[in-house]
């Protein structure tokens, strides 16, 4: 659901309206809900006791710490697509001998946003390509099994046949 909102934002116009937005990130936060909260049980899913507290907070913490490079990294090509566009128009403009246009700022701005969802597009699609070659057992569940009498173990990823 990242992706497709992510798409769906990078062919973001100037005419894009209000339930466009609300649609788009209706998606976007449910894809976000339901992405986040398994990730974060998975993660935790393994610590028990007094270290629990500790390993949310630190969970939290890398998480926001992340956020903030993501958005800080992010905010370099939106700037980059919103000067280069920027340049674009007046240049076009001085061409052919006209003002450049009222809402500069406004196009440069919706270039930029679509380049930074472009990317944002791309990474979220790759990252969930690899999600499928993720095993669906650790190692240590592996051994598990293998231990156990009559119990087969699979080593590949979620795409195994139920038996």
């Amino acid at each position: 659901m990242l992706t497709i909102s992510s798409v769906m934002l990078a062919f973001t116009d100037q005419q894009s309206g209000f339930l466009f937005f609300l649609v788009v990130l209706g998606i976007r936060g449910l894809g976000f809900g339901w992405s986040n909260l398994p990730l974060q049980t998975v993660a935790l899913a393994s610590i028990t006791g007094r270290a629990l507290p500790k390993a949310s907070s630190l969970y939290n913490a890398t998480a926001q710490i992340f956020s903030s490079i993501g958005i800080a990294i992010l905010s370099t090509p939106f700037i980059q697509g919103t000067t280069d566009r920027a340049g674009e128009l007046v240049r076009g403009a001085q061409a052919s001998g006209a003002r450049p246009p009222a809402d500069l700022a406004i196009q440069a701005g919706v270039s930029g946003f679509q380049h930074v969802f472009l990317i944002v597009a791309v990474g979220t699609g790759l990252a969930m390509l690899i999600g499928f070659f993720i095993p669906s057992k650790s190692l240590k569940q592996e051994e598990a099994a293998g231990g156990e009498a009559g119990a087969e173990s699979h080593g590949g990823g979620r795409f195994m046949p139920a038996e």
